[in-house]
């Protein structure tokens, strides 16, 4: 049986039918998810709105008490301060539509400041950890002698930068699993398709031309 160029033939309709249904089943599950993302993107704002201000309340109650690396507590009050007026803007943007910025202001902007967040971060890792001393009751002490951090203070800022690690990784191993079912899902894609092209070849082939 022959098929005129364009009319679909028994595979296509095959093919699109088990298209169709994974579509479904996608939009589906998309659907029953949509309750958890709420509840997820309901904590990441009371995260976002509690923590920075957390650490800028340590940063300040504690701004002399870490002799052995002052740059601690400064450290926790200006990621507190950056993080809150980031997590300020874009949640005003997103809700009231700044007027006030242009749209292409807005990206440069926010992109700097998270630049300038994740060094200033990196930074801070760099100074809680590297004064660490384990079994300490009273405060962290330098080894070389350089003074004392107060307890509370120096294990918040150990805490907040650790999770900030934690973070980083996990965001960059989730990034690399999407990737990776992107590219199986396309390459997948492409096989279904060629495979059912050459069957149609096949097809065609073995049908007789009628004269």
């Amino acid at each position: 049986m022959e098929y005129a160029d364009g009319e679909n033939t028994p595979d296509s309709n095959k093919m699109n039918r088990k298209l169709s249904h994974i579509k479904k089943r996608v939009s589906q599950e998309f659907t029953k998810s949509s309750k958890c993302r709420k509840w997820v993107t309901w904590l990441i704002h009371l995260v976002g709105v509690t923590v920075p201000y957390a650490a800028i309340l340590v940063g300040a109650i504690y701004l002399d008490e870490c002799p052995a690396n002052r740059n601690i507590p400064m450290h926790l009050i200006v990621t507190g301060v950056v993080t809150a007026v980031l997590h300020l803007s874009t949640s005003i943007d997103a809700y009231r539509k700044l007027s006030y910025l242009k749209d292409d202001e807005k990206p440069a902007i926010f992109t700097l400041t998270s630049l300038f967040l994740f060094i200033w971060m990196i930074l801070g890792c760099v100074w809680v950890f590297g004064i660490f001393v384990p079994d300490n009751d009273y405060g962290m002490w330098n080894p070389q002698g350089f003074g004392y951090c107060h307890k509370r203070l120096y294990w918040f800022a150990f805490v907040f930068n650790l999770a900030f690690l934690v973070s980083v990784v996990a965001s960059f191993l989730l990034c690399c699993c999407v990737c990776n079912l992107l590219c199986n899902i396309t390459i997948l894609t492409c096989l279904c398709y060629q495979k059912t092209k050459k069957g149609h070849g096949d097809e065609d082939a073995s049908t007789p031309v009628q004269v």
